[in-house]
């Protein structure tokens, strides 16, 4: 079965025949779909393109791995992210939904998007809202875009069915209220589940920064390689629990 895997290196691709593809290369970072290696030491690599995906052929495994591109909204304080009564704000200020989808658009199907790209579709769809990004909106923008489907909800059954599948969610977190301080943020912020194992969760945080998980009611989480964070599944659920939906639930657009 092909490996979903990223690239860690620049990559020559060839074709059908052995023959190297002239201009055309993967780059480190791009998450790829590779298989195993064929009777002609050719290896079938699907690699994302700014027109949506391409396949073609390597001759080594090795600048691969597994792992995810991840995103933080930290770096994009240069892109601007405005909205009533926010007239100067940026993707570092108000943009984890975007940079949130970024990641889920480039690990779940290989799409080329970046927070500065999905913030624009944003903009561009009317997502962007004073409260921060209507995501259930930029979703059904972005699913008409890429081959993925969505959908919302609450359900924690739900939520698991979807990850089984090899789907990822955006989850909506409430942050601080009554008996319970934020895990992931004091306020309303998204974070990305990658991968679900029992009660065991990946977790990618498009705000993440030096020492947030080093707070003493944050110090569960355990900040892995890339800044991935481990934590509990119900530690998840406990900081959604506000939130309705709690989760946007994304799947490979399955097609004939």
């Amino acid at each position: 079965m092909p490996e979903v895997l990223r690239c860690t290196a620049p990559t020559a691709v060839f074709d059908a025949h052995g023959q190297a593809e002239a201009g055309r290369r993967i780059d480190p970072g791009d998450i790829c779909l590779v298989g195993e290696r064929q009777a002609d030491g050719l290896i079938p690599v699907t690699y994302p393109v700014k027109t949506g995906t391409r396949r073609a052929f390597v001759r080594d495994r090795s600048p691969f791995t597994s792992g995810y591109r991840i995103y933080n909204q930290n770096a994009y304080g240069h892109i601007p992210y405005p909205a009533r009564g926010y007239e100067k704000a940026t993707v570092r200020s108000g943009g984890c939904g975007v940079t949130a989808m970024a990641m889920v658009v480039e690990n779940l199907v290989l799409g080329m998007l970046d927070p500065a790209a999905c913030a624009s579709i944003a903009l561009s769809c009317g997502a962007r809202v004073s409260g921060g990004t209507d995501l259930r909106r930029l979703g059904k923008a972005l699913c008409s875009r890429y081959p993925m489907t969505m959908s919302v909800t609450s359900s924690v059954d739900a939520l698991r069915a979807c990850m089984d599948r090899g789907g990822m969610a955006v989850v909506n977190t409430g942050g601080d209220g009554p008996g319970h301080k934020g895990i992931f943020s004091s306020g309303g912020h998204y974070i990305v589940l990658l991968e679900l194992e029992d009660v065991q969760a990946v977790v990618a945080d498009p705000g993440y920064y030096s020492g947030k998980y080093q707070k003493a009611w944050r110090k569960e989480i355990s900040v892995g390689k890339n800044d991935l964070l481990w934590c509990r599944l119900d530690r998840i659920l406990a900081d959604s629990r506000s939130r309705d939906p709690a989760f946007y639930l994304f799947e490979r657009k399955v097609t004939a």
